[in-house]
């Protein structure tokens, strides 16, 4: 089954959820802010956790 996705809207599919929602794009452009805005932090996080600045990069990307 195809699906066309209204104007604004992109389909996705989790493995939590078989079935179909719509997200406007907006909210994954929100979404994307707010992690980006965070990825310092994360960076550090995964820095203390890993000991490395490589392997805290990758994880964080």
């Amino acid at each position: 089954m195809s699906v066309i996705p209204q104007h604004g809207m992109i389909p996705y599919c989790t493995d939590d959820d078989p079935g179909r929602q719509n997200v406007s794009l907006h909210s994954v452009m929100m979404w994307t802010v707010n992690i980006e805005a965070e990825r310092p932090r994360l960076r550090a996080l995964a820095y203390r956790m890993l000991g490395t600045v490589v392997d805290a990069e990758d994880v964080v990307q």
